[in-house]
Parts: structure tokens; C-alpha cells; sequence
């Protein structure tokens, strides 16, 4: 199972990206 913490750094990648 991938880390909670891991998601939402990537998540925050993407907003990044798409910000």
C-alpha cells in the first residue's frame, strides 16, 4: 500500500503542474 503522505505529495506535484 502507498503512504497517505506520498499521495498527497504527489497531488501537490500536480496542482503545481496544473497551477
Amino acid at each position: 500500500l502507498a503512504d497517505p503522505g506520498q499521495q498527497v505529495e504527489r497531488m501537490d506535484s500536480l496542482t503545481s503542474y496544473w497551477g
